[in-house]
């Protein structure tokens, strides 16, 4: 296990690494938005699809062991997987795993039309 110093990280670069983890895990429409001068209590949203409980388990635990790994610990955590919306907090971003149902239901990026999306893959 390498340990990296983590003083050069900033909060993009955490939430690239996430998207960087979800894509490696098969997760879909995977989207950044930068939030930063459009509210206070994050800087970005990352936001993406999974295709069943299971991988949305073990992409949240994936995603909170391998940020900690490179200094970046979560701050909290809501939902489960069973309700097809979990979020994980990171403080300066916030990582939303949706199955495809609620991705469509809260459409989270309708709610930001202004953010900029920095990453957009489908």
């Amino acid at each position: 296990m390498i340990i990296e110093d983590t003083n050069k990280y900033t909060s993009l670069d955490y939430s690239k690494k996430a998207i960087e983890i979800s894509s490696d895990a098969l997760a879909s429409e995977i989207i950044l938005l930068d939030l930063k001068s459009i509210n206070g209590f994050t800087d970005y949203f990352v936001i993406l699809t999974v295709s069943s409980k299971r991988q949305a388990d073990s992409l949240s635990d994936k995603i909170i062991k391998e940020l900690k790994l490179i200094g970046c610990g979560i701050i909290n955590s809501e939902g489960k997987s069973n309700d097809g919306w979990v979020l994980l907090d990171f403080g300066g971003f916030v990582i939303h795993i949706f199955n495809a149902e609620k991705r469509e239901f809260y459409n989270l990026e309708s709610a930001w039309p202004d953010a900029p999306k920095l990453i957009n893959l489908l």
